[in-house]
């Protein structure tokens, strides 16, 4: 009598496939080897069945499957897993699959030159009349220096050292509690056409930290000036104080993701997680507003 995995009829997987990165509008194609040929094949995307048409194919060559996405979208990060059945007998395997931010490098620094990027700045000039400023988000966890970056920058403009917001002193609890708008200055007294704003820092809990239904509501231009944010209890569209129209002025045409490089640990996947949920609403409304925001000459 033979032995061994000749005759096994439990489906296995005979490969591994790594995680994969890649940009937008390449093409992903996930592709593992299997023990038996007559299995029942199935794929989800974070725990949602996936079928077969439009972007997406599938595809079962003897003992390969294989799953293919094309001209990838942010919306396809995630992870990918493919259950084999035989006989009740199952087996899965998973490959995250990452999008990356950014296809090229946004700007070249030609070091040893001289950037007048100051003055760039200043006189930066905004097209639509309906527009007062440019609002920028500063969006992290408790600690990463939000506050300290909107101080740098209105000390560089001021030419002096300047503490428009208050730092807390550990980054153990947010210091900031409330939405507040910080205009930068020149030393000679004109505001720049950009603002921004800072807001409660990320926690990894739920329960403790801005709630990321808050992020979404201040994107949009809802939340009010000075609302005092409640981790447990995001500001609803029935309160009064939510924004129902706001101007274009009011949303934010820039979100920036600030993590502190020197206090990176096992927990930044948690913050990382929460930051791209945030970015992947913000990328949705830029869709939306796009028509709006032909803002710079």
């Amino acid at each position: 009598m033979f032995r061994g995995s000749w005759f096994s009829t439990t489906p296995e997987f005979k490969s591994t496939v790594p995680d994969q990165k890649v940009k937008r509008e390449q093409k992903v194609e996930i592709k593992v080897n299997v023990n038996l040929e007559d299995l029942k094949v199935d794929w989800t995307k974070d725990g949602a069945t996936l079928f077969d048409g439009g972007r997406i194919h599938f595809s079962q060559k003897e003992k390969t499957l294989t799953l293919t996405i094309d001209k990838v979208e942010e919306v396809d990060d995630g992870k990918y897993t493919v259950t084999i059945t035989k006989d009740s007998r199952s087996a899965s395997y998973s490959v995250k699959v990452t999008v990356l931010d950014y296809e090229h490098n946004w700007r070249v620094i030609r070091w040893g030159e001289k950037v007048d990027v100051m003055h760039g700045l200043e006189d930066m000039a905004l097209k639509n009349p309906e527009t007062k400023h440019v609002r920028l988000l500063l969006l992290g966890p408790v600690g990463a220096g939000k506050s300290s970056i909107i101080n740098s920058i209105n000390s560089i403009f001021q030419d002096r050292v300047m503490i428009g917001t208050l730092v807390a002193a550990t980054p153990s609890f947010s210091f900031t509690r409330n939405y507040n708008t910080y205009e930068i200055t020149t030393k000679q007294g004109k505001a720049l056409p950009f603002v921004f704003n800072d807001i409660m820092g990320l926690e990894t809990s739920a329960e403790e930290g801005i709630h990321l239904e808050d992020i979404k509501s201040v994107i949009g231009g809802h939340i009010p000036e000075d609302y005092m944010f409640d981790p447990s209890h995001p500001l609803s569209s029935h309160d009064r104080r939510y924004n129902i129209s706001p101007a274009l002025s009011d949303r934010v045409h820039c979100l920036v993701s600030v993590v502190a490089a020197d206090r990176v640990s096992p927990g930044l996947d948690k913050y990382l997680e929460k930051m791209r949920e945030v970015r992947k609403h913000a990328s949705k409304l830029s869709k939306t507003f796009q028509h709006e925001h032909d803002l710079l000459q």
